[in-house]
């Protein structure tokens, strides 16, 4: 099996892209996914709120911060 990755620089791309951006210059609000520097569309599993919330508990129990 052949894996393509990324170096460090390259994977910061799209982090820096968006901490450098004025923010009204983007379309999306606020949540949205991003993936090489562009909007893109999330995962079924991304979406999945039974997930996000079982992870948000596990993050707070792990964590013990709460919110």
């Amino acid at each position: 099996m052949v894996y393509f990755t990324k170096s460090s620089e390259q994977g910061a791309q799209t982090q820096i892209f968006l901490a450098a951006t004025n923010t009204l210059d983007l379309k999306a609000s606020s949540g949205s996914y991003y993936d090489n520097s562009k909007e893109a569309a999330t995962s079924e599993a991304g979406r999945n709120m039974d997930t996000a919330a079982w992870l948000w508990g596990e993050s707070e129990r792990l964590t013990g911060v709460k919110f």
